[in-house]
């Protein structure tokens, strides 16, 4: 059953990212030329999906970490996190650069 979540999302995740790039119809809302704001917030709440069900690899990963047994986990954990990190500023910086104009 995760298997066919995960295979959803994806797809999603890839129509919504890439799909203008192979000339895919996209919404107008989110285009991310005329709505960025909409496109890095679906963007957000789709990764946000993608740690909810992969938690158990994260909440694995910090165990090991803890215990000094770092494994194959830990370090998808830790590029997850950094990536996730850098995302939210981006997404962050996005947002202020439409707001205060930039």
């Amino acid at each position: 059953m995760k298997f066919f979540i995960f295979l959803a999302l994806a797809i999603i995740l890839m129509y919504v990212s890439m799909g203008h790039m192979v000339g895919l119809p996209t919404a107008d809302i989110l285009n991310m030329h005329t709505h960025p704001i909409n496109y890095t917030i679906v963007l957000f709440l789709l990764t946000v999906c993608f740690i909810v069900y992969g938690f158990d690899i994260l909440k694995n990963g910090y165990k090991n970490l803890i215990h000094k047994t770092p494994n194959m986990d830990t370090l998808v954990s830790i590029g997850v996190i950094s990536s996730l990190a850098y995302s939210l500023y981006s997404m962050f910086m996005v947002i202020m650069s439409i707001l205060y104009g930039g």
